[in-house]
């Protein structure tokens, strides 16, 4: 999946593109990620739905970096630790 910068002045429809486009990947069942400010998460989703027909929203997921390294060190499986003794 390509990474896609959407670029333009303020109220020339960058959001409403990108809603558009996401819509259109989550009703042919794709998956897609939206990243967003963390404060603006709620606010993303709720536009989202709002700009969709209510299908295929289950494989979008709308989320904050911080949200992303969660999820990315939950699925990966990194080393165990090694603890150093005194010894």
């Amino acid at each position: 999946m390509p990474i896609t910068k959407i670029a333009g002045i303020a109220g020339s429809g960058k959001s409403a593109m990108l809603y558009k486009k996401i819509n259109e990947l989550g009703a042919n069942n794709k998956q897609a990620v939206l990243l967003v400010p963390e404060q603006f998460t709620l606010q993303a989703e709720r536009e989202l739905i709002a700009s969709g027909n209510g299908s295929g929203f289950l494989s979008i997921n709308v989320m904050s970096i911080t949200r992303l390294t969660k999820d990315v060190f939950s699925t990966v499986s990194t080393p165990s630790k090694k603890i150093i003794d005194s010894r």
